[in-house]
């Protein structure tokens, strides 16, 4: 019988071992979801070049990004073709997602003097990203830019940014 209880307590004390297997002190933590680090700080400008999915090489871009924590808000202008849009999405370790909408002006017909008149249509698509911190280089993927029914789209492409590291401007 003495074995059998002997077995037990090492069974229970590795029980318990593995329940703290994760301690760092007395009111820490660490394992997943603990200790995360922060995200990268991408706020500013950063400026690089556009390239259209289907079309190649556009010409230059920019983006004028805002961040608080792991959320993202950016203006992007691609210059030469493309339409400029608002991002919208997440940082997490250097990975970016979100959706991206633009405002493209369409012919709507004509007004009551006969005059042409324009419709404005919000487009909308997806955006993934990464960031090389070691190059300080940022690639976002947008894909093509539809209204809700699948209709009207833009296409989409890839933007290779770059800002100069912190106190070499």
């Amino acid at each position: 019988m003495e074995r059998g209880l002997a077995v037990r307590w090492i069974l229970a004390g590795l029980a318990l071992a593995s329940l703290c297997f994760g301690c760092k002190g007395a009111n820490e933590l660490s394992g997943p979801g603990q200790g995360a680090s922060a995200p990268p700080d991408l706020s500013g400008f950063w400026s690089g070049a556009f390239t259209s999915a289907k079309g190649g090489h556009c010409g230059p871009a920019q983006a004028s990004i805002q961040q608080k924590g792991g959320n993202l808000v950016a203006e992007i202008s691609p210059a030469t073709c493309g339409k400029d849009g608002l991002y919208k999405g997440t940082v997490s370790a250097n990975q970016l997602s979100g959706d991206v909408y633009i405002q493209n002006t369409e012919p709507g017909g004509r007004d009551q003097d006969g005059d042409p008149v324009e419709t404005v249509v919000t487009l909308f698509g997806h955006l993934t990203g990464a960031f090389d911190p070691s190059a300080h280089t940022l690639t976002l993927t947008i894909g093509d830019l539809c209204m809700d029914d699948g209709s009207n789209c833009v296409e989409g492409g890839t933007l290779t940014l770059r800002r100069p590291p912190a106190g070499t401007e």
